[in-house]
């Protein structure tokens, strides 16, 4: 997953569950646990692999939080 997140850059959860032929829940448990790892950022639908910069994946990471609780 990690693997075609960077190469891709942004990826639905959709997407991922066609390309690696698992289920949607299998899926959204790998994204919950690499974003845990701060592997990941999932924004809106979407995953992609974290950035370097520590400012940026805080921020994404509040909105990712705000708009997973909605």
């Amino acid at each position: 997953m990690l693997r075609m997140l960077r190469s891709a850059g942004v990826l639905s959860a959709r997407e991922l569950t066609a390309s690696l032929g698992v289920s949607h829940m299998t899926v959204r448990r790998d994204i919950a646990a690499l974003r845990t790892a701060g592997q990941v950022i999932a924004v809106a639908g979407n995953v992609r692999a974290a950035v370097a910069a520590r400012v940026r994946l805080e921020v994404a990471e509040r909105c990712s939080n705000h708009l997973l609780d909605q």
